[in-house]
């Protein structure tokens, strides 16, 4: 919001209006593709479920973690979505935020994620997410 009273965008009229008017639709409407596409993604793997992904670039979905895995975290002095997060990051170099740190009802576990890279990089973001979900899962059960 600040942005925009610094630099106000072109108005209808300005040589420039027109390739602005353009950038600002397609990157919109990727960044929409792209919300919805991880949505989906997370949605289609068991034991993880996630709100549609509104007024942000994250997504924080809820992971369900075994009790066999919580007893790992806690053995390693961590809570059960740092454990996750740490695995996810060493198994396949996908990036996420614990969602310890954001205040999470008691007893349950996620983490943020962002939507931002390419299209074609969360594509295969979200398979790894899947496969290490399905990997993690089984390693814990």
């Amino acid at each position: 919001i600040i942005f925009v009273w610094m630099v106000p965008p072109p108005l209808q009229g300005d040589a420039s209006y027109d390739s602005f008017t353009a950038e600002y639709d397609a990157i919109y409407q990727a960044l929409k593709r792209k919300s919805q596409m991880v949505y989906a993604a997370l949605n289609a793997v068991e034991g993880v479920s996630c709100q549609p992904l509104e007024g942000a670039m994250y997504a924080f979905p809820k992971i369900e973690i075994s009790e066999k895995a919580c007893g790992a975290a806690t053995a390693k002095g961590m809570k059960p979505d740092t454990l996750y997060a740490l695995e996810l990051l060493e198994h396949t170099g996908i990036c996420t935020v614990p969602g310890s740190g954001f205040g999470q009802k008691e007893g349950t576990w996620h983490v943020r994620l962002t939507f931002l890279p390419e299209e074609t990089q969360l594509i295969k973001a979200m398979d790894d997410f899947q496969k290490f979900h399905v990997g993690f899962t089984k390693r814990y059960a």
